[in-house]
């Protein structure tokens, strides 16, 4: 049958077409001078698109959209998993805008599918793409010209220590182009060494020297903390050319008078803290831990202030006050950057939205902290660390959680009037001081790190999260008392850095013992057994044994509930407290016994060393 032909209404008839023979190949335009004549198969039948069934054309243009649609869209999802695998496998010979646009717009709307389901299917195509990139290697790819049987040494190229070498991401500008042709001006990532090399931040070069990135879909952000300028002391061409030098002492002098111009602390020996807590930030990375510091006081007692200078001179600082969670994680992913936190007052609440936030912040004072996101892509777990330093300022108290894992500082309103902090105009004297710091810390930082391992900090000093927030600035504080010492040989041992510290550290555990103490059931029903087991002595002679001494839980209970004003507490929850802090450790420590009169009670026993050591572990 052949398709009937439009023809234009001009007057003209159709011209008369020669007959084809069976077998013969007729070719258009030239037997009969025609270049337009309709496809035709052996028999001289028309197979133009005109003649074909619907069905057939769309299968001819669409073949994917052809096999979605003759699936029934009431198909159970077991099932048409099963019917959507030869869908997929042909998604995934298609690039992957095209196959997402199938997934989104095609199946997705015509079978109900979830966000969930969708994650899945983007995972099966994936897996397609991988079997299909196996099964059929292109010419180049083949036969490897080279197998490295070998494990290359995740880097974090913002800031990382592998070995002996130091490394650190700075952006220069390179101008590329062809030669005689247009030029086109770029910044390029670049890492520099401690052993005073720069080479590109690629694959190509990082391969070289056996490393990797961390995160290979992650690059620093272009900060510009470090200047590039060869005309600027202590700059990144200065450092090259072995021409940059930084004094310690003059460096630490610097800072310290920095933070004594423009803020007021009430203890003298926070000034030599936020020094040493600031230099680390760019060591932060060598270390197994770094503390927050905690800025709490009231309004207008220079919270923001503080933060303003510190983050000033501190590595790839970030005011993170409007930053969004996915934001934060991956800033310190990419960027190691040193985070401020103003009026943090969702840090007070573990309100479901900010779970996120408490997460980050809870893991992130250690070198193993991380969090766990789902690709969206594949639907893989990805991991992004947290680890990096953080500075937060409120006017109340953090989460006890989160506290323990800082330094606290209470700030005071200034009793005299500060020179005013404008950034602008000191940008020239805060960009040297934070060049001078990014040379100090490649000249010095593998004596530092030797400090930090071979240190012990007294136990008596220290529970073990303290002793842990503390060490690296007990390692900042020794390796510059080293050069003090070398300067005043007389130096008495109380104007020692290490000195002052401990001093500090004693001060702070004792005032965030007594925030914590306000805050966690624990702390309060430690402070509560002190007060009872006190109390009982001088009002009763209590049954006391060799062991400890036992007395009525209810008594207990009742004495707690009055004293620490927590009316809500239950006799389970005092026992497990009492089983978290240790006192309780088995069921001769709680158990039923008979008074005088026959009846039944529970009784605790609570022996002396017991509550000692639950003392010293939460430093009261």
């Amino acid at each position: 049958m052949t398709a009937k032909r439009i023809i234009p209404d001009s007057g003209e008839s159709e011209p008369q077409r020669p007959p084809v023979t069976r077998g013969a190949v007729h070719e258009p335009g030239v037997a009969d001078g025609t270049t337009d004549s309709p496809a035709r198969d052996e028999l001289g039948s028309d197979v133009s698109e005109d003649n074909k069934p619907n069905g057939q054309i769309l299968e001819d243009q669409d073949p994917v959209g052809a096999a979605i649609q003759s699936i029934p869209e009431n198909t159970s999802k077991t099932k048409l998993s099963m019917l959507l695998e030869p869908v997929l496998r042909q998604l995934a010979e298609c690039d992957a805008p095209t196959a997402e646009a199938y997934l989104s717009y095609h199946i997705a709307p015509r079978f109900g599918l979830s966000a969930a389901d969708l994650r899945a299917y983007r995972g099966l195509i994936e897996t397609y793409r991988g079997e299909s990139a196996r099964a059929n290697p292109s010419d180049a790819d083949a036969i490897p010209r080279k197998i490295l049987w070998k494990d290359e040494r995740a880097i974090s190229p913002a800031q990382d220590f592998l070995g002996d070498t130091a490394y650190y991401c700075v952006y220069r500008t390179e101008v590329t182009g062809p030669e005689g042709g247009p030029s086109q001006t770029v910044r390029v990532p670049c890492l520099v060494t401690s052993r005073r090399e720069i080479f590109p931040l690629s694959v190509e070069e990082l391969a070289t020297r056996g490393l990797r990135l961390a995160r290979g879909d992650l690059r620093p952000s272009d900060m510009r903390r470090w200047s590039v300028d060869p005309d600027v002391p202590n700059s990144v061409p200065a450092f090259l050319d072995g021409k940059a030098r930084v004094d310690p002492l003059d460096l630490f002098d610097n800072i310290e008078g920095l933070y004594r111009r423009y803020l007021e602390f009430s203890n003298e020996h926070f000034y030599a803290f936020l020094t040493l807590w600031s230099i680390g930030t760019y060591l932060f990375m060598m270390f197994e831990s770094y503390p927050y510091v905690s800025l709490v006081a009231t309004m207008q007692a220079g919270k923001t202030l503080t933060m303003e200078v510190a983050s000033s001179l501190c590595f790839n600082s970030v005011m993170a006050a409007s930053i969004s969670t996915a934001s934060l994680y991956r800033s310190v992913e990419a960027d190691r950057c040193t985070m401020f936190i103003d009026e943090a007052d969702e840090y007070r609440s573990r309100r479901r939205k900010n779970a996120d936030s408490f997460g980050i912040l809870n893991s992130g004072y250690k070198r193993s902290g991380s969090v766990s996101r789902t690709d969206p892509r594949t639907g893989s777990m990805v991991s992004f660390s947290t680890f990096s330093p953080k500075m937060i300022a409120n006017i109340e108290d953090l989460d006890p959680t989160t506290l323990d894992r800082a330094i606290l500082a209470e700030l005071v309103r200034a009793k005299k009037a500060m020179e005013e902090f404008m950034t602008k105009e000191m940008e020239t004297e805060l960009a040297a001081l934070r060049n001078s710091l990014h040379v100090f810390a490649l000249t010095n930082h593998s004596i530092i790190r030797r400090i930090y391992r071979m240190q012990r900090l007294p136990t008596a000093w220290f529970a073990n999260r303290e002793r842990e927030l503390w060490r690296p600035i007990f390692a900042l504080a020794n390796f510059f008392d080293q050069h003090r010492q070398r300067s005043s040989p007389n130096l008495a041992e109380e104007d020692l850095l290490v000195s002052k510290m401990a001093r500090l550290a004693l001060d702070c555990g004792r005032l965030k013992a007594d925030r914590q103490a306000d805050e966690t059931l624990e702390f309060q029903v430690l402070r509560g057994v002190v007060a009872f087991v006190d109390w009982a002595k001088r009002r009763t002679r209590s049954a006391a044994t060799a062991n400890g001494s036992i007395y009525r839980a209810d008594s207990l209970l009742g004495f707690i509930r009055g004293q620490e004003k927590i009316r809500s507490l239950t006799q389970n929850a005092l026992s497990r407290a009492l089983q978290k802090l240790q006192i309780l450790r088995g069921p001769k420590d709680k158990y039923y016994g008979r008074q005088g009169n026959g009846v039944r009670v529970m009784v605790y026993r609570l022996e002396p060393n017991r509550i000692q050591e639950a003392l010293g572990r939460y430093g009261m």
